[in-house]
Order: structure tokens, then sequence, then C-alpha cells
């Protein structure tokens, strides 16, 4: 799951398109299915999980901050098809520049 976190000034809206995925807001257990949604306002503490192998979702982070997140997260890919096994997501250089993204852990990471 990804940790659960905050944003001080951006807002995050999450959209389940296909699959099923996990949401923790302040607290609550929430499971998405295609077509539900959940808004996180700024402060609201949030952690998500993909549940099923194909699920897709669309995640809105106003204002926008979600490409240097993931330009951050990830390493550039030159193919036009995903590889079948993804390389790693680099989540040490995330938290070395949480302030910078507006991410504000609440509580330890995830052990490894």
């Amino acid at each position: 799951m990804i940790p659960a976190h905050f944003h001080e000034k951006h807002t995050e809206t999450f959209f389940c398109l296909d699959g099923s995925m996990n949401m923790r807001v302040n607290g609550e257990l929430l499971t998405l299915s295609p077509g539900d949604f959940v808004h996180a306002p700024a402060r609201t503490i949030h952690a998500y999980q993909l549940e099923s192998h194909y699920t897709r979702m669309v995640g809105l982070l106003t204002p926008g901050l979600f490409e240097p997140f993931f330009r951050i997260l990830g390493d550039p890919y030159a193919g036009y098809v995903y590889p079948q096994t993804p390389p790693p997501f680099r989540f040490d250089r995330v938290l070395s520049k949480l302030n910078e993204l507006d991410l504000k852990l609440v509580g330890a990471p995830p052990a490894k």
C-alpha cells in the first residue's frame, strides 16, 4: 500500500476504472470498484493499494504535482510497449524529496 500521507496544499481525487482498489481515508477503509471515486481534500490523511492484477485508476492531484512525482519515482522508458516485468519504483528518491512534492508521511514507511 502507498503509505498513509497527506498534502498540505494539494487535493487528490481517485477514480477506479477497472479492477479493485483499497483506500484508507482518515482511518476508514474503503474498497473502490469501477466507477467509484474518492476525493481527499488538502490535509486529509489517505493511502491506497491496487487490489486486482489489472486494476486501472485515474488520480488527479490539483494543482498539478503528479508529473514531478512520477519523474522522481521511476526512470524513463524508451520502448513502445511497456515491459512484462516493469523496473522497480524508486521510493528512496521520493523519500529524499518529500517537501518538494508536498508529501507528508504519517508514521513510518512500510517495510521492504
